[in-house]
């Protein structure tokens, strides 16, 4: 009853660097009841090693073409919306 959800989470999270530099994060979770589970992260990594300095010179991707929506007190509505045309459109390489 951890925050008041039923049932004892086991959770696992994976960090992978393929052969074209890219970073994949897998998570798995069970939970012996019936329960809601939402997992994230918040990592920031330096690509060019921990004594590189700033990161100013990286460039990332994110290939999503829609966002969830969130309400006016920042809660996740459920809806979508398209990133095409905000700031949000990172589907291109952007520097940091």
């Amino acid at each position: 009853m951890d925050q008041g959800f039923p049932g004892t989470k086991k959770v696992s999270v994976r960090y992978a660097l393929d052969q074209q530099n890219r970073v994949t994060v897998t998570y798995h979770a069970e939970s012996d009841a019936t329960t809601v589970i939402n997992l994230s992260q918040h990592s920031y990594f330096n690509l060019g090693g921990h004594a590189a300095g700033h990161i100013c010179g990286h460039r990332r991707k994110i290939m999503a073409d829609s966002y969830t929506k969130i309400d006016h007190t920042m809660i996740p509505t459920g809806k979508f919306a398209s990133v095409v045309g905000t700031p949000l459109d990172s589907r291109d390489f952007k520097s940091i």
